[in-house]
């Protein structure tokens, strides 16, 4: 199996992207973004997700990502990415690197970090969120962060779910944090497991 590590490709098409358009961004801080229509997605009967309309489907941002959707004049990029649970756990204790001590979300949060970590320049880390939202345990951590001279603020869900484990990854930039963040968390906390990959509930660890 091998891990996806989304962070590569998302630091450079996060550059390319935002640097083409810096010029011709929204400059009205007062908008509110949640002031919109907002469309569920669902992802091969498998998951969904409320994306806002102003929000557009995208194929270059991330090879691996199940969910892709930007607005390059407003600055903001969302995706999923979505790995079995077992394969996880298995190449990781296999590797020596997973914690028996901790929950599975906790351990895929702590390794998708550490790739992270590898592929950008982190100057701030926040724990915003431990707890169950829709049934999935979920972990939500607020990254800043600079990728070759460009201020970039993540706003990134690590979920466990029945079979698989989840990483919804948003991003913009920097000095749009306080303006964009309610949107971040509006999307990320209406992500559900689709009804057939229920199924049994999991040990977390």
């Amino acid at each position: 199996m091998m891990i996806k590590k989304p962070i590569f490709l998302i630091a450079a098409c996060l550059v390319l992207l935002i640097s083409s358009c810096l010029d011709t961004s929204s400059k009205n801080s007062s908008e509110n973004l949640l002031n919109t229509d907002f469309e569920l997605v669902n992802i091969n009967n498998q998951y969904s997700m409320e994306v806002p309309d102003f929000m557009k489907e995208s194929k270059e941002l991330n090879d691996e990502a199940s969910l892709q959707y930007q607005n390059i004049f407003k600055e903001l990029y969302i995706i999923v990415i979505d790995e079995s649970r077992e394969e996880f756990k298995t190449v990781f204790q296999d590797l020596g690197e997973y914690d028996d001590e901790i929950s599975m979300v906790e351990n895929y949060k702590s390794i998708q970090l550490e790739f992270l970590q590898e592929a950008i320049t982190i100057h701030s880390k926040e724990d915003v969120e431990s707890s169950v939202i829709n049934g999935l345990p979920f972990e939500i951590v607020k990254v800043d962060a600079t990728s070759d001279g460009i201020d970039i603020a993540y706003t990134i869900a690590y979920i466990d779910g029945p079979e698989n484990v989840y990483m919804i990854m948003a991003w913009t930039e920097k000095d749009k944090r306080e303006k964009n963040e309610a949107l971040f968390q509006k999307m990320i906390k209406s992500f559900k497991i689709s009804a057939r990959t229920k199924g049994v509930t999991k040990n977390p660890s």
